[in-house]
């Protein structure tokens, strides 16, 4: 024996009622880096936050996909923004480059703690990129710097 219609929409009315009162799942972004996603996103650039595939990575910029791969051990970290910052700043590099990463030839340096960070590179020009990425991720406006860069470097896809 079947429900009466009546019954039938109960169930799914409820059911609907449960399903409002379940918590979205939330972003790990910050609202503070939103602006700075919206952006990577409109200049063609895709973020995916998963293991990097190579021990002791936190990010990673993937030229040729256009993409930036974020570990998700950053945000336990707190170390979410700077990795977002250090990749999109590779992002912006790659802009400049039009088909590789190219050296902005920014006006600061990184801080002298993170010298080791990226002299662990044996390649002098990967060492300058890094350095720059390493400079602005340590800015106390660096939302602000790259978003600028990335302005500056690259076009709306």
């Amino acid at each position: 024996m079947g429900r009466s219609p009546k019954s039938v929409i109960t169930a799914i009315a409820i059911a609907s009622l449960a399903l409002l009162s379940q918590p979205a799942i939330a972003s790990p972004w910050s609202a503070t880096l939103q602006p700075l996603l919206q952006s990577l996103n409109r200049f063609g650039f895709r973020v995916q936050i998963r293991q990097p595939g190579r021990e002791g990575l936190y990010g990673y910029f993937a030229p040729k996909e256009r993409l930036i791969v974020v570990n998700p051990v950053v945000f336990e970290l707190g170390l979410d923004e700077v990795t977002l910052v250090h990749e999109a700043v590779h992002a912006a590099q790659f802009c400049a480059g039009r088909t590789q990463l190219q050296v902005l030839g920014l006006p600061y340096d990184p801080p002298p703690q993170l010298r080791r960070s990226f002299l662990r590179y044996r390649d002098p020009r990967r060492q300058q990129l890094e350095a720059e990425a390493y400079a602005v991720q340590a800015r106390s406006d660096r939302l602000v710097e790259v978003q600028r860069l990335l302005n500056q470097y690259c076009k709306p896809r």
